[in-house]
């Protein structure tokens, strides 16, 4: 067909959905998107088809104009099938295909170590776990992707249910907090963003966090408050206190994690890979309701005053385990728990320079590791103390100076030989201490250690039960006369009776029992 000249370009204006059907070589812009359209033309004038076709523009939404997207995977050597056969694959626009993945870029975030971030990484949050609705209530969920960087910010984040962060490789995202205001770095909310007066019930979790190194410059901020929460997981990890040298020997006051149960119960918290370092106290724990199922799998404690401590208002079985972790340069205690926590187990760990105010071997001044409660076990730790400094301050405590180990009901069986782990209690002089016996043991020899000043003594008691009656018999040997009365008596049940008379030495007790069934 010839080309048809025109004097003058006809040009139609107005709201996009209202240009309608332009004719041939018609202009159409729509004022309201900034986009330009031309008539195709007619059948008869040799268009393909009816319609209009839209001339690029800087407003034009190119990722509609791409087509639709299929996995091919080509890179298999052949095609691959998505739909119900070759013929019908499974198709995609390509703005649904890029909205599979969520960077924190997307909202605005620079992480260039200078700018506030703040508002750019909340926005996300909200947008992609806050958006919820009877229609799509888990739709809009991604996982936000932190591009590598250094991410300041001057107020917390505040973290509701299922987020999920993910890096680019370990230490390659920092958040830091420049704040002397703030509550936290972060800490956990409900969907609405709620953390205070929460009512019961109300979810809190589950959250996912991945190779973030989150750091404080203030002594007084935590960096997590996990408070009322449950499914929480942090993995490789690092938090980092704003003490600018390696000598914590004093309380600042700064924490890297709280963990509390203010309104709601707080369960199944997991920290894997994690780094804790400079700070007064890495975790602290305050049982209000119930806290349980608390983990720290292979990480590391440096730098600080005290690793972890624990504490409740009332007696509670904790059932928290620290395993395959490393505690190096830690003042204090390396685990420390209140006399009403039970159920914490320190496994397969290594202590270096602990409780012992970093000024090395030859001067302890706490236990490696400080049970208050009951049920209350350590298994293969390693520690570095020597020998002679574990006998002026025991490397594992058990309840205060007048109170009884752990009731003896864990064990070791070996065929129908079973050996109960070895405990130690630290008594004053002058008290009479009753440290229970599992009564379903109905005859057993006990084997025990008492180290009371420079006396010592090592010896057996095997006793028998019998309703509430028991039979017993004691050999030793001491170096000298060490001033204590060992017995089992029967009151409501089974106890090792120690008494230490006054000559003014604590007594550092060892035992286990050992038992055939």
């Amino acid at each position: 067909m010839a080309v048809v000249q025109i004097s003058q370009i006809q040009v139609r204006r107005g709201f996009l959905q209202d240009l309608g059907q332009l004719t041939s070589g018609e202009f159409g812009w729509a004022i309201d998107k900034l986009r330009l359209f031309v008539g195709n033309g007619t059948i008869e004038e040799g268009a393909p088809y009816l319609g209009n076709t839209e001339i690029l523009t800087t407003q034009s939404d190119l990722l509609a104009q791409l087509g639709n997207y299929w996995y091919r995977g080509l890179l298999g050597g052949y095609r691959v099938n998505t739909g119900e056969d070759g013929l019908n694959p499974t198709l995609r626009t390509f703005q649904n295909k890029v909205d599979d993945f969520v960077n924190i870029r997307d909202f605005g975030a620079l992480g260039d170590g200078f700018t506030d971030d703040t508002l750019a990484i909340q926005r996300a949050i909200n947008e992609i776990y806050g958006r919820r609705s009877a229609f799509t209530p888990v739709i809009t969920r991604r996982t936000i992707n932190f591009h590598p960087g250094v991410y300041r910010i001057s107020n917390e984040l505040l973290l509701p249910p299922y987020v999920t962060f993910k890096n680019s490789g370990k230490d390659s995202v920092i958040i830091v907090l420049d704040s002397t205001t703030a509550n936290s770095v972060v800490r956990t909310t409900t969907s609405t963003g709620v953390w205070e007066n929460v009512l019961e019930g109300s979810q809190m979790g589950p959250i996912s966090v991945s190779g973030i190194n989150f750091r404080t410059t203030s002594t007084s901020i935590p960096i997590a408050i996990l408070d009322s929460a449950s499914d929480i997981v942090f993995d490789k990890c690092r938090f980092e206190g704003p003490i600018a040298n390696d000598s914590i020997t004093s309380d600042n006051g700064s924490r890297h994690v709280v963990i509390k149960s203010s309104f709601n119960n707080t369960n199944s918290v997991r920290f894997n890979e994690c780094d804790f370092y400079r700070a007064y106290n890495n975790i602290e724990i305050f049982n209000e309701t119930v806290i349980s199922d608390i983990t720290f799998d292979k990480c590391t404690f440096s730098n600080s005053y005290q690793s972890i401590t624990v504490d409740s208002t009332e007696s509670t079985v904790m059932s928290l385990k620290v395993t395959n972790s490393i505690f190096n340069n830690i003042s204090q205690q390396a685990v420390k728990t209140s006399a009403n926590i039970d159920g914490v187990v320190t496994a397969f760990n290594t202590f270096v320079n602990v409780g012992n105010n970093l000024q090395g071997n030859g001067n302890p001044i706490t236990p490696v590791i400080q049970f208050g409660g009951n049920l209350s076990y350590s298994f293969a730790d390693i520690m570095t103390r020597p020998a002679a400094d574990s006998i002026i301050v025991p490397n594992i405590f058990h309840g205060s100076p007048v109170a009884v180990s752990t009731d003896a009901t864990n064990y070791f069986r070996f065929g129908n030989t079973f050996q109960t782990i070895g405990k130690t209690i630290i008594f004053e002089s002058a008290t009479e201490n009753y440290i229970p016996l599992p009564d379903s043991i109905k005859s057993a020899e006990l084997h025990y250690s008492a180290e009371r000043g420079e006396n010592s003594r090592t010896g057996t008691i095997k006793y028998a039960l019998k309703n509430q009656n028991v039979e017993f018999h004691e050999s030793y040997t001491e170096n000298d006369n060490i001033g204590l009365d060992m017995s089992v008596i029967y009151n409501t049940k089974p106890y090792i009776k120690c008494a230490a008379d006054s000559s003014g030495a604590t007594t550092a007790l060892t035992y286990d029992i050992k038992y055939l069934r």
